[in-house]
């Protein structure tokens, strides 16, 4: 039997949910459908932006949170999506085919502190646990290994051609958060101060040679202060990122 054309609605935002096979074993496709997905994050956004906005999805996947972050800031607002792993980008990019109305950007690229290029380990069963963190996913979990370009966020949000004022950043890169930060060095420099929600998955920094108190120094210094993604009484917690074991999502807002 052909699979039938599966198609929900975000907004005004038609998202197309035949997915790749992986997404449905793993249960994501699922979520996607009855718009769970990311609950958490979506909640975040959704305080956050505003119509006219402009959001970065970086590790946008298959483009969920890219389609949820277009029906927020809606027709005059702008996202900016990146996906290196070529199976999933050629699904993102069905976004700005299937909604002309919107203006999203889609980059088959992944970010980073340096402009080049760099390989991406894809799994073999969860579609979104993709790293550039070198020997971070078991060998057994791995479907390929895929060589990708690579981008630093300041360069490409100075490019004339892109908006400078960017409201806020979604950071889901299997733990290369670091790296995709210090891509934003120069932007941070020029007095920008987006909210960000990131995962930061602890690990892994090991393997990159960092500790996590070089992800808490760096983002101090240009006066973010980390937050528990589920607020309590409506207000964000400070949280405390030497405590955490485990990968966990965290909104930075600047301290002011």
């Amino acid at each position: 039997m052909p699979r039938r054309h599966l198609r929900i609605h975000i907004g005004d935002v038609s998202f197309d949910c035949n997915l790749p096979e992986e997404f449905e074993a793993f249960g994501m496709a699922k979520s996607m459908r009855f718009r769970t997905f990311s609950s958490d994050i979506v909640a975040v956004m959704k305080r956050f932006l505003r119509h006219g906005d402009v959001f970065i999805d970086v590790g946008a996947n298959v483009g969920y949170l890219s389609a949820v972050g277009m029906s927020v800031v809606g027709r005059t607002g702008e996202v900016h999506s990146f996906e290196p792993v070529p199976k999933y980008y050629e699904h993102l990019r069905k976004l700005p085919v299937d909604n002309p109305q919107f203006k999203i950007i889609c980059n088959n690229l992944a970010a980073s502190d340096l402009t080049g290029v760099a390989d991406i380990v894809v799994s073999s069963h969860n579609p979104g646990w993709n790293t550039m963190v070198p020997t971070f996913m078991d060998q057994a979990d791995i479907m390929q290994v895929v060589t990708v370009s690579t981008i630093c966020l300041d360069s490409y949000i100075e490019h004339p051609v892109h908006p400078r004022k960017v409201t806020l950043i979604k950071i889901d890169t299997e733990s290369f958060e670091l790296p995709v930060l210090r891509g934003l060095s120069k932007y941070f420099d020029s007095g920008e101060r987006p909210i960000i929600v990131c995962e930061v998955a602890p690990k892994a920094y090991a393997l990159l040679g960092y500790k996590v108190s070089d992800l808490s120094s760096y983002m101090k210094h240009y006066g973010y202060v980390p937050h528990g993604i589920r607020p309590r009484g409506g207000r964000f917690l400070v949280a405390d990122l030497s405590s955490i074991q485990r990968t966990t999502d965290f909104v930075w807002l600047p301290h002011d």
